[in-house]
């Protein structure tokens, strides 16, 4: 059994007193960033560099500064050996690459899982302007794509050579129709997902341009947004768990109490507020349940299990 499992059914079985704690490493930050992605080459994996072609006249390896792909995938690898973690987050390019053809978590208890969304407050390339719009629902992958790696798989076994988990995600900017665009592009991933038996886990973001709410009710409006949302969804359709950004330890409070088998993490990384180890610690102990720890410009794989400890 995958570790993601075991650590949900914990937690769904001992809603009060669980001490599970899922980790999830966010390794998909090709979905935004493009050459930036794979971060700066003063770490790489114990397998040292891969071959680059750079002109001297033009620049250096070093004058560029930053990985390419095969390192990155390198990476990867080495956190999967690890076995520190219970996810690893990927695009649905590396996903095939490193789950479909290579089989590496055939044998770790580690879920691969890849990004089945990239809405456009995630568009991140360099001199780009996108991320001062307000977020509109978009989606690359398809769910075949990760799941098997083609556009149509073969369904009658229910076994998957590709990640059978996804993240998907949405913003709430308190505006009618863009988050009206949202719920319904949402709708549309949720049933496609449960006709294919894919799971998923839901990644809520906070508005990214000006929503017209002080800061400090900005987390009554999201937790408000997301008990809505998922009202109207049955059990069958519903994530695994969410990723939220982190308000504080009374509205996390708040939302994890209203319904005890809701699983809450907490986002990490640059997308989010900064969630730091101290503010970690005045979460209540019984509620957050995953920390997800976007990586994407991580010096060492390990940085995350320092932080995550002190939500333990």
């Amino acid at each position: 059994m995958k570790s993601l499992d075991a650590k949900l059914a914990d937690i769904r079985a001992n809603p009060g007193s669980s001490r599970a704690f899922i980790i999830a490493d966010a390794k998909d930050a090709d979905m935004a960033f493009g050459v930036r992605a794979p971060g700066h080459r003063r770490y790489l994996s114990a397998k040292g560099a891969h071959p680059a072609q750079f002109s001297p006249e033009l620049w250096t390896r070093d004058e560029f500064g930053h990985r390419n792909l095969p390192e990155f995938l390198d990476i990867i690898r080495e956190v999967v050996g690890q076995g520190l973690v219970d996810i690893m987050l990927m695009s649905a390019h590396v996903n095939e690459q490193l789950t479909i053809k290579e089989g590496l978590f055939s044998d770790s208890h580690i879920t691969p899982a890849a990004r089945a969304n990239d809405a456009t407050d995630v568009w991140a390339a360099r001199h780009g302007n996108y991320l001062s719009h307000a977020a509109q629902p978009f989606r690359s992958a398809s769910i075949d794509h990760i799941q098997c790696g083609k556009l149509d798989c073969d369904r009658d076994s229910g076994e998957f050579p590709g990640a059978n988990l996804g993240l998907y995600s949405v913003t709430y900017l308190n505006d009618l129709e863009q988050d009206k665009r949202t719920l319904e592009a949402f709708h549309a991933f949720r049933e496609e997902a449960e006709r294919k038996q894919f799971r998923y886990f839901l990644e809520v973001f906070d508005p990214n341009i000006e929503s017209g709410i002080p800061p400090e009710k900005l987390g009554e409006f999201i937790n408000d947004q997301i008990l809505r949302t998922l009202a109207g969804i049955a059990e069958a359709g519903r994530p695994d768990f969410l990723k939220i950004v982190y308000h504080g330890p009374r509205l996390m409070e708040e939302i994890c109490q209203y319904d005890p088998n809701l699983v809450v993490g907490v986002l990490g990384g640059s997308a989010g507020r900064p969630t730091t180890p101290s503010a970690c610690c005045t979460m209540p102990k019984s509620m957050a349940r995953a920390w997800h720890y976007s990586a994407a410009r991580s010096t060492t794989p390990s940085t995350s299990w320092h932080s995550s400890s002190f939500c333990d």
